[in-house]
């Protein structure tokens, strides 16, 4: 009889721990979702935003300014598709928790839409600094599932379940030409204004010569940075060369013996110090060169 109390007592212990957990956890996907409504429309405000301020470069015919913004505006459509995401992948855990709960010690038990979704929101705490209820609910889910699983799907590694679209939406770092250019055609034809495709044509000819060229300048500076170390070493080598006949002299003039082929130490010295002049001299060129081109660049 006391066994069965205990077992009772036990049983009863856990529901109510389980009960505890998943009232938490609904709390705090209720708290994501509702601080997602607030930066998604954040966000949204800022690409209608982005948008008109391209569409008025465009119609100044500032299409290198155009371009640049539409480079952010991409990544911003990124983090909205994956605000999306994770709205969704909140509203299906909690549809499923109670099967979370009772099957997350056995991952192929569970559906592989409701592992997708866990894995994702793990990944996404991880990315998203601005959603801090994540944060909190990794903690729950860390408990459910342990740090191997938090681990393997924060940092993808092999084996990771994360949705292949949210890794890129949450990684993006580079966009392309072709995605810019996308972005400023569709603005255009939105504001019906009539850019050619020979603008955006020439645009990107003038960007591919412009990194042609920034290349080409790299080149100089290599070269140049080169011949100025060649040519620091020649001094160094000058310095060296003044320091052993100043200790050949020396030597000789406490000795009685000339020796008839030995030169001039006073001509010596001066033909090389000339030489070291001339030297530090393409030195000085060579500087100045460097920095006009650096401020070029700038």
């Amino acid at each position: 009889m006391k066994l069965f109390n205990v077992l009772h007592g036990v049983l009863a212990w856990a529901k109510s721990s389980r009960i505890k957990k998943a009232a938490k956890c609904n709390a705090l996907l209720k708290q994501v979702e509702s601080h997602l409504s607030i930066q998604k429309k954040r966000r949204g405000s800022m690409m209608r935003q982005s948008r008109a301020d391209i569409a008025l470069l465009l119609q100044n015919h500032q299409l290198q300014k155009a371009f640049n913004r539409a480079k952010q505006l991409h990544k911003d459509q990124c983090l909205l598709s994956a605000y999306d995401q994770i709205e969704q992948f909140c509203r299906c855990i909690a549809s499923n928790l109670p099967h979370i709960q009772s099957h997350c010690s056995s991952l192929e038990s569970l559906p592989g839409d409701v592992i997708e979704a866990v894995s994702s929101l793990v990944f996404a705490a991880s990315k998203c600094g601005e959603l801090p209820e994540l944060n909190s609910m990794l903690r729950v889910l860390r408990k459910y599932f342990g740090y191997l699983f938090e681990t393997a799907n924060e940092e993808l590694l092999k084996g990771n379940l994360v949705n292949s679209k949210m890794k890129q939406n949450l990684c993006t770092r580079s966009v392309s030409d072709d995605q810019k250019l996308r972005l400023v055609k569709e603005i255009s034809e939105e504001h019906n204004l009539q850019l050619g495709i020979q603008d955006f044509g020439q645009y990107l000819s003038t960007v591919s010569k412009s990194i042609n060229g920034s290349n080409g300048s790299n080149q100089v500076k290599q070269k140049a940075v080169q011949k100025g170390k060649v040519l620091f070493e020649d001094c160094r080598s000058l310095d060296s060369s003044i320091d052993k006949l100043k200790r050949q002299n020396g030597r000789c003039s406490n000795s009685t013996h000339v020796h008839p082929k030995l030169p001039d130490y006073e001509d010596v010295r001066a033909k090389l110090t000339h030489v070291k002049l001339v030297l530090f001299k393409d030195c000085r060129s060579l500087d100045s060169v460097l920095n006009a081109s650096t401020g070029t660049e700038g």
